[in-house]
């Protein structure tokens, strides 16, 4: 049986790192809810996906973007294992939950504070100080979605101290507890 597998962490923990990891390891497809919501953001006319969350507020943004976010996991679980890169939205989540039961589960990425920050440091080409400025803005607007709550639910969980043999280590150990 196929299995739906949700991604969540906070900014600069590793979740991208993850995912490639998964990818290599285990047969599946990802859906990336990040490029669903700019992709659809810009299809309505926003050049950027915080205009339209200023417009209409963050958790909106979420719930107006998780039909399509389900469809493409409907999708991918008819032929494979599906990841979902950036579960934030609480109601997502529990729409997960509540569709493939057993089959879903939720990985929350937790990292050090030095690892957020190199990670932070080097995606945004910049000082440390302007990277964590806009990190702490992602975070904000995934706690308005709700990832407190869909920390909450995770059911497993992966530590990233910044070592990446470490985190395919644990990563590969979660995967065969999911098989």
């Amino acid at each position: 049986m196929n299995k739906v597998i949700g991604i969540t962490g906070q900014s600069g923990s590793g979740k991208s790192t993850l995912v490639g990891i998964i990818r290599e390891n285990y047969p599946c497809s990802v859906v990336d809810v990040n490029w669903v919501m700019h992709r659809e953001a810009r299809r309505l006319g926003y050049a950027r996906l915080s205009d339209f969350m200023g417009a209409i507020g963050a958790a909106n943004v979420f719930r107006l973007f998780a039909p399509e976010v389900m469809r493409r996991i409907r999708r991918g679980y008819a032929s494979s294992n599906v990841i979902v890169d950036g579960l934030y939205d609480v109601h997502l989540a529990e729409d997960i939950r509540k569709a493939y039961g057993k089959d879903s589960h939720i990985i929350n990425l937790k990292a050090s504070e030095r690892t957020r920050e190199c990670t932070i440091a080097l995606r945004n080409n910049s000082s440390l100080g302007g990277g964590a400025l806009e990190a702490e803005r992602r975070d904000a607007v995934k706690r308005q979605a709700g990832m407190d709550r869909v920390t909450a639910m995770a059911d497993l969980t992966i530590s990233n101290d910044g070592g990446i043999a470490d985190l395919r280590r644990e990563a590969l150990r979660v995967l065969r507890r999911v098989q």
